[in-house]
């Protein structure tokens, strides 16, 4: 047998696929929201996070911008921009503070970014003895205060000449971010991916239902898409004053059933959707596609 011989120049090596560097992901422009970050604030790991991930993703080359908000007894700075934005019927004002985040390296130092914060000075919201409650309990406002900074934030992204590649935001406080980035898209942003992080589940910002349409929200707007292998399953859940009598009603996949209570049950044999009332109960069950136990 004959072998075919290359040779090659002194020094150099045959490029295989193993030795090939792979590309340097791009740099992303990240727009953080969360209402607390160590060392403005912090009641809960939250506000480690908040500091830590921004931190970390500048080191990776990305350039992070995290808003919060200015509680009372946080230092004043350089402001930086202002913005005047309606929530619940009434129009909050407010600066925009430039402060520097403790431990972040230099800024473009070795192709490394340090994060910039901005905090959110509005006073009439944020100028209080403590981040959510007092010594008589929680503020009634706290459904205004944290909707409002994740509408800030977005408004004041979306005005932005350098637009954002993602909006992350996190706990119940930023977790209006998401669909408040959808509706105030403008033109040349239409569609900014979202990420929302849980860190602690029992704090789930509970409300009354009457604040859905005082936030400029509307029930459609409350979907769950559930996907069980390939399928995709919708449960959306309606409020009296939307086109319907009586109770919630919750549909999935079109079935109407009137209960305010859904459990999605999933053992990877077949996906249930328990729709449970004091009444009566109904049941939808689907089972799982061929292959996909």
């Amino acid at each position: 047998m004959r072998m075919a011989v290359r040779n090659l120049k002194p020094g150099a090596r045959k490029a295989t696929a193993g030795s090939r560097k792979p590309a340097p992901p791009r740099s992303l422009r990240i727009l953080m929201i969360a209402s607390e970050a160590q060392p403005f604030s912090k009641t809960g790991g939250l506000a480690d996070v908040a500091t830590a991930l921004p931190k970390a993703l500048g080191r990776l080359g990305h350039d992070v911008t995290l808003i919060t908000p200015r509680y009372r007894g946080i230092a004043d700075g350089p402001i930086v921009d202002r913005l005047s934005l309606e929530v619940a019927g009434h129009r909050f004002t407010a600066n925009l503070i430039e402060a520097e985040l403790g431990g972040a390296r230099p800024a473009e130092a070795e192709g490394r970014r340090r994060p910039r914060v901005l905090l959110l000075d509005c006073p009439e919201l944020y100028d209080r003895s403590g981040i959510y409650y007092d010594e008589r309990g929680d503020y009634a406002d706290n459904a205004v205060r944290f909707a409002f900074l994740s509408a800030a934030a977005v408004d004041w992204a979306s005005q932005k000449d350098d637009p954002f590649d993602i909006v992350h935001s996190h706990d119940w406080q930023g977790g209006l971010a998401p669909i408040y980035a959808k509706a105030l898209a403008v033109p040349r942003v239409p569609k900014v991916p979202t990420v929302f992080t849980i860190h602690n589940l029992a704090y789930q910002g509970v409300f009354e239902k009457s604040w859905v349409p005082r936030l400029g929200l509307s029930w459609p707007e409350f979907t769950i898409e559930y996907r069980f292998g390939t399928s995709v399953y919708t449960i959306v859940v309606r409020q009296p004053g939307d086109g319907i009598n009586g109770d919630a009603e919750v549909s999935v996949d079109g079935v109407a059933l009137d209960t305010p209570h859904v459990q999605l049950v999933d053992d990877g044999r077949k996906h249930e959707v328990v729709v449970k009332s004091p009444a009566s109960s109904a049941r939808v069950t689907a089972a799982a596609p061929a292959g996909e136990h």
